[in-house]
């Protein structure tokens, strides 16, 4: 097992954040993960804020694109 966190570039998740910090209500994009074989899997990315009081949550979607790509 393998997080998410580690398979992302560290601008992926900079734009990720930026949800957070009130930079943008949502963010899109199309990635790649690391396959665990070292590979690249085409990946889109859907993140935006969950409005709970008193907390910070991000909803990830994750889409597989490798279908679409090849």
């Amino acid at each position: 097992f393998r997080s998410l966190a580690g398979s992302l570039e560290k601008s992926c998740w900079k734009k990720i954040l930026t949800v957070l910090s009130g930079g943008h209500p949502i963010v899109k994009m199309e990635d790649f993960l690391t396959r665990r074989d070292g590979g690249d899997l085409p990946i889109h990315l859907a993140a935006s804020q969950l409005p709970l009081p008193d907390q910070q949550v991000i909803c990830l979607v994750v889409t597989d694109l490798s279908q679409q790509k090849s």
